[in-house]
C-alpha cells in the first residue's frame, strides 16, 4: 500500500495524526480499514512505519473528541502521552485521549492494531470513578481478555456483535480503566491555576449529566472558594457555564451519531434530558448556534 494512501486513510478516519515512513520508503507493508461496531467507528490497521504523531496544534484542528481504545494484535507499540511512556504488547489495551498530544513508535516488526473510537464525553460522563487514561492494561487482566476476544470476534463476524450492546461495551471499557485513587488529582489542585483548571474540567466531564453540577459543587470538590474558581476560569477567557454547555452539546452530538449508525430512532427530548438540558427550546437553540443545525437536522443529514 502506498504510504500517502495509508496516511490519508489514517487522517480521514482518526483525525489529525501524522505518520513517518521508513527512510526512503514510499510504501507501507500493511493495511488500513475502517468500519463501525455498535454505532462506534473503529480502525483496523497494520504498518511497518517508524511512528505516528499528534501535536498540540493537531489537537486544536480536530472538532471531534475521542478516547481511542487501542488493542495490540501483533508487534509492539511504544506510546507516549503527557508525562507517561508505555509499551503496548500483543493482547494489551491502552486508552488514548484525543485532546492531548501523543506519539506512537513501532518496533522493527510490523505492528497490527485495532483502534475503537469511543465517544469521549459519553465515556467520561458515565464513569463512576476516574479513568486511567494513557495507561497500558495487560492481557493478564481477565476483563481485558474478555473485551479483546469480543472485539476480535465481532470485527471478523459483525453478526456476533448482537451479544452485547453499545453501553455494555462502554461499561466494560470503563471497568478496565477505572481507579478509585484520586490522590494525585487532588494534590494537583493545590499547586497552581493551570492544574486546578485541569482538575475542575475533569470533574465537570465526570458529572456532566448530574443535576448537582454547579459552581458550588465544583468549588467544594476542588477545595477552593467559588470566587477563586471563577477567577481560574476567567484567566482562560471562559466561564463554567460556557464549558458545561459546550460539553453537553458534544455529548448530545455523540449520542445522535451512535443512534444514526445503529439505525435507531432519535427522540430529541430524550437526548436533551439525558445530556442535562431541562428546556428543549434552549437545547435546540444552543445546538443550532454550535453546529448550524438543529438536533433533528443534524441527525437526518449525518452520513454514516
Amino acid at each position: 500500500m502506498r504510504f500517502d494512501a495509508w496516511e490519508y486513510a489514517l487522517k480521514s478516519t482518526c483525525g489529525h495524526f501524522h505518520a513517518q515512513p521508513n527512510r526512503g520508503s514510499k510504501s507501507v507493508a500493511g493495511h488500513f480499514a475502517k468500519s463501525t461496531l455498535l454505532g462506534i467507528e473503529y480502525a483496523d490497521f497494520a504498518c511497518d512505519i517508524v511512528s505516528i504523531n499528534r501535536t498540540k496544534i493537531d489537537v486544536l484542528r480536530d472538532d471531534w473528541q475521542h478516547l481511542y481504545l487501542l488493542v495490540q494484535i501483533s508487534g509492539q507499540s511504544c506510546l507516549e502521552q503527557g508525562d507517561s511512556r508505555d509499551i503496548l504488547n500483543p493482547g494489551g489495551v491502552y486508552l488514548l485521549d484525543s485532546t492531548q498530544a501523543s506519539s506512537f513508535t513501532f518496533s522493527e516488526n510490523k505492528a497490527h492494531v485495532l483502534s475503537l473510537h469511543l465517544p469521549r464525553n459519553l465515556m467520561m460522563a458515565e464513569s463512576s470513578s476516574p479513568l486511567m487514561i494513557g495507561r497500558v492494561i495487560p492481557d493478564s487482566v481477565p476483563a481485558v481478555r474478555r473485551v479483546t476476544s469480543y472485539l476480535s470476534g465481532a470485527m471478523r463476524s459483525p453478526s456476533s456483535s448482537s451479544i452485547i450492546d453499545t453501553y455494555q461495551l462502554l461499561d466494560l471499557t470503563r471497568n478496565i480503566f477505572s481507579t478509585e485513587d484520586r490522590s494525585k488529582l487532588l494534590r494537583a489542585t493545590l499547586s497552581n491555576r493551570e492544574s486546578r483548571f485541569r482538575f475542575v474540567v475533569r470533574v465537570i466531564e465526570e458529572n456532566l449529566t448530574s443535576e448537582s453540577l454547579s459552581i458550588g459543587f465544583l468549588a467544594k470538590r476542588a477545595n477552593i472558594s467559588k470566587r477563586q474558581l471563577e477567577r481560574d476560569f476567567n484567566a482562560y477567557d471562559l466561564s463554567i457555564a460556557q464549558l458545561v454547555r459546550r460539553k453537553r452539546l458534544n455529548l448530545a452530538r455523540e449520542l445522535l451519531i451512535i443512534k444514526k449508525r445503529k439505525g435507531e430512532r432519535a427522540r430529541i427530548i430524550d437526548v436533551a434530558l439525558l445530556c442535562g438540558f431541562r428546556d428543549i427550546s434552549n437545547f435546540n437553540r444552543s445546538f443550532r448556534a454550535a453546529y448550524d443545525q438543529t438536533p433533528r437536522e443534524f441527525f437526518q443529514t449525518f452520513i454514516v
